[in-house]
């Protein structure tokens, strides 16, 4: 998911999100999409520069 984008981090979010949902680990997804939007917001002034 990340690795068009340059983010190792998104990349990793990305791939603990298909483990999770693969899974079938719903409270570990929610965690993990409680943190997509500090992640948005940690990346977006990586996508003006």
């Amino acid at each position: 998911m990340g690795e068009p984008y340059g983010s190792s981090r998104l990349a990793k979010w990305g791939e603990d999100l298909a483990n999770q949902a693969s899974m079938f680990e719903l409270d570990k997804m929610g965690i993990l999409m409680k943190e997509y939007p500090n992640l948005v917001e940690e990346l977006e002034p990586l996508q003006t520069a």
